[in-house]
């Protein structure tokens, strides 16, 4: 039941979409065991394909979301809020 309620957690920032693919744990400074979403998406500069780990509760907030792949990331520059360059290869 577990794996079929993770398939189907996405999340949208602006129109970019963020889907679960698995999940992973993982310990905190204090030792503490936390379970880590993994979530993928398309760079809306290169359309390469990109993963990163979330908690559940850091789904609400979309300020602290990488929107670009590692190759592309440049801070404090938006991402277009175009639909057709974001869901284009």
């Amino acid at each position: 039941m577990r794996k079929e309620m993770k398939n189907k957690i996405v999340a949208f920032v602006g129109y970019q979409r963020f889907k679960c693919i698995g999940e992973e744990v993982a310990y905190t400074e204090d030792h503490r065991r936390i379970r880590l979403l993994i979530m993928q998406s398309y760079c809306p500069d290169c359309g390469k394909q990109f993963v990163q780990r979330r908690t559940k509760r850091a789904l609400k907030d979309s300020h602290f979301w990488c929107r670009r792949c590692d190759d592309c990331i440049e801070q404090r520059v938006c991402v277009p809020a175009t639909r057709l360059k974001i869901f284009s290869m």
